[in-house]
């Protein structure tokens, strides 16, 4: 096979996976949506909307242990084979329940509990292992293609969903929601049946490596991790900006909503700009050359997300007309979103670039897990602070965006300087140097 033929493939495997990502994207957002307005409708509970997020993280902290392993030991494409059709299987039977049973309603909120936590288990298996197998793909040139590609796939789904998951629940009945997740997952895994994961690496090759240089163990994976500093500043970085950006997503609503009294219409029309920030920002991240050093240049696009806070601060403070409120903050929005994107694309595909392929499992398996829990504790905190009763509200929601932009890049900073890292030179020790350190160790702590 020749190097075009193997780079048309590749090129061709980008475009699978960005289709795959985009309908399974939709369909598994119109369903959430659509689940959660059936169930604040029938149970009247507002917890209807958080189930997901609440679901999620406390099942990622128990799975991490299990996935990243599975994803290191077995067949990658398997995996999410056997993920999707356990998907259908449970959908199936969820939609049959509602369309054949005399009393639909009856238990609903527990069927519906126990479905997200099958669907969300399914879901971690799936999204890690796609995430795992990228180096196997396609071609090291085109990750930061791909990345872009599903990252604008993700942002189209949050725009779509926006727009019709209200609409369409207006007009469909709900089971109606589950056929159409039903297709959609259907059709991922028609496209995940025709991609090739051994176009760059052979599976074989693949397992080969990962027994001769551990044994696909967790703690393994974490021994490795802990020898690589610019790996623990990733995951560290990462937990903090997912931590900090719950400021964004329980502060916007009341500040707009509560405190600067902008209408609901008008609120939509500013969230709708961070999702356009982030298509945007997407397609950039695969038009732009890849940064030589891309941890340094995520490093100082986090202090440019610090200084979007900062001007949410002051529009806070300084901002009373309602349309020039929203003007301001979607622009801020937009900003940020762009900021976003260029931050963590790069950062993510040159961990892909940089690892080892049969460490990648147990890697991604951490970062989803790491981002999954830092959001919720950033939500419940930040939402305490929001909530704090005072006479001055303008002044507190502002203090709030000040002090999370000081202490992005306050942490930030201390940990570069408490690692002692030069962002500019990071590195991912190879299997070599990584096997003779830990014989160092092994012989010291004998001794």
């Amino acid at each position: 096979m020749n190097t075009l033929t193997l780079e048309q493939q590749s090129k061709k495997q980008v475009m699978k996976a960005a289709i795959s990502s985009l309908i399974g994207t939709f369909g598994s957002s119109i369903f959430t949506f659509g689940l959660s307005l059936m169930l604040l409708e029938k149970t009247g509970l507002a917890i209807s909307f958080v189930l997901a997020s609440v679901i999620q993280p406390i099942l990622a902290i128990f799975l991490t242990p299990i996935v990243g392993p599975i994803m290191d030991r077995y067949d990658r494409k398997k995996v999410i084979i056997i993920s999707q059709l356990v998907t259908l299987v449970i959908l199936a039977i969820y939609g049959l329940y509602w369309g054949l049973s005399a009393h639909p309603q009856k238990g609903i909120l527990l069927q519906s509990i126990l479905l997200i936590i099958v669907l969300k288990t399914t879901d971690q298996f799936t999204y890690t292992a796609q995430q795992a197998a990228k180096p196997d793909l396609v071609l090291s040139d085109d990750l930061m293609k791909l990345a872009s590609y599903l990252s604008m796939a993700t942002s189209i789904s949050s725009l779509l969903t926006g727009v019709l998951g209200a609409v369409l629940y207006t007009l469909l009945p709900f089971w109606l929601f589950v056929f159409i997740e039903i297709l959609t997952e259907i059709m991922t895994l028609f496209i995940t049946l025709t991609m090739d994961f051994r176009l760059v690496h052979s599976q074989e090759d693949q397992l080969k490596r990962a027994t001769e240089s551990d044994k696909g163990s967790f703690l393994e994976g974490l021994r490795y991790i802990k020898h690589q500093k610019y790996l623990i500043y990733s995951l560290v970085f990462a937990l903090l900006m997912n931590f900090f950006s719950a400021i964004i997503n329980v502060g916007l609503p009341i500040i707009m909503l509560r405190t600067l009294k902008v209408s609901n219409v008008l609120y939509g029309l500013t969230e709708t700009f961070f999702f356009v920030g982030m298509l945007v920002s997407a397609w950039l991240a695969g038009k732009i050359k890849d940064p030589s050093a891309p941890l340094e240049r995520s490093r100082k696009l986090s202090y440019g997300y610090a200084v979007g806070y900062v001007g949410i601060s002051l529009m806070v403070l300084l901002v009373h007309g309602e349309i020039l409120a929203v003007i301001i903050d979607g622009l801020l929005l937009f900003a940020i979103a762009i900021v976003n994107n260029l931050m963590n694309i790069p950062t993510m595909v040159w961990l892909q670039r940089e690892v080892p392929t049969h460490i990648q499992g147990r890697l991604m398996s951490t970062i989803t897990t790491i981002t999954m829990v830092a959001s919720p504790l950033g939500l419940a905190l930040f939402g305490a602070l929001f909530d704090w009763q005072t006479t001055q509200p303008r002044l507190r929601d502002s203090l709030i965006f000040l002090g999370g932009s000081l202490a992005i890049v306050i942490l930030i900073t201390g940990l570069v300087k408490l690692l002692k890292l030069d962002l500019k030179e990071a590195k991912i020790f190879s299997e070599e140097e990584y096997r003779e350190t830990t014989l160092v160790e092994k012989k010291e702590s004998g001794n």
